[in-house]
């Protein structure tokens, strides 16, 4: 039975994907220009300190994001001093006081070499009926944040603010994706409007069941409601948004259910790990329903 590894590992993966935010220039940007376009601004908020480099010139950095201008436009604060284009690979990436996440662990290792740092660690895990034929898996696990204390107030505000980086992006993320699922590409464009989609191959999806269509940038969670064939799925509801073919859009069908999760507290503080630390702890919940079909029944007399 699949279990808190498995959902520490999406954890790590959605903590990654907002604390160590990295997107890709959508169009060339010069020198002077304060208006950007990447290519998603879903992990990005007004207010976000960022920076912009490739890995030829090198990057600028304390830059704030002023506004958000749909999908793909946003706004800094300072003007550009250099240009930076697509064919250099430039990115626009998060940053906290000036620094980038050092590293996330799994576990509490007793030497972090950098900072700033963050563990995931799996506190307990309950469980209880939660229908005649289900039950309620309840995991518990820590998300610690760890940045350096020497420089005080430097330390102290990198700590807030990847707390609430992270909580954010634990909260739009209620219903994390857990291995094992199965996997297939789409092979043709989807249609925001679109009801049957075309895959690969449908082996592994049953109806109903819980479908993500997702690319690099974006996802949208649907309902299966039927396989039709080896190659065509029929979706209850239409997907919201376009996927086109050439951002590589895959098809996930879901064999675990977590069905909440929340980043329930956070308590602040301060750790010796061979150095003074500031530390933040979040306390985050994930609740899974696991369908039991058949009740485990052994003899009572034999």
């Amino acid at each position: 039975m699949a279990g808190a590894p498995e959902i520490i590992s999406s954890l790590k993966h959605i903590i990654n994907n907002w604390a160590n935010t990295q997107m890709p220039l959508e169009s060339d940007a010069n020198a002077g220009d304060t208006l950007i376009e990447i290519k998603n601004t879903n992990r990005f908020r007004a207010g976000d300190e960022v920076m912009i480099r490739d890995p030829i010139v090198g990057g600028e950095f304390e830059n704030i994001i002023t506004e958000i201008h749909g999908d793909t436009l946003l706004e800094l604060a300072n003007p550009l001093h250099s240009n930076w284009t697509v064919d250099q690979a430039a990115v626009l990436q998060k940053t906290f006081e000036g620094d980038i996440i050092a590293g996330i662990y799994t576990g509490e290792p007793d030497n972090i070499p950098f900072y700033p740092a963050i563990t995931v660690n799996a506190k307990s895990v309950d469980s209880d009926w939660l229908t005649i034929d289900s039950t309620k898996e309840d995991f518990k696990i820590d998300v610690v944040i760890y940045s350096k204390a020497a420089a005080q107030e430097k330390g102290y505000i990198t700590n807030l603010k990847l707390t609430e980086t992270i909580k954010l992006g634990l909260k739009m993320n209620i219903y994390p994706l857990v291995a094992p699922y199965t996997a297939t590409s789409a092979t043709t464009n989807i249609d925001s409007s679109d009801i049957y989609i075309r895959v690969d191959s449908t082996d592994g999806f049953i109806a109903p069941g819980r479908v993500i269509i997702e690319d690099e940038w974006k996802q949208s969670e649907l309902i299966i409601k039927s396989v039709v064939d080896d190659h065509i799925l029929e979706l209850t509801s239409n997907p919201g948004c376009n996927f086109l073919l050439a951002d590589n859009p895959i098809i996930i069908f879901c064999e675990r259910f977590i069905y909440n999760s929340w980043p329930a507290s956070v308590t602040f503080g301060e750790v010796f790990k061979g150095t003074l630390l500031k530390a933040a702890r979040i306390s985050w919940f994930a609740w899974e329903e696991l369908i039991w079909l058949y009740p485990p029944r052994e003899t009572h007399l034999h």
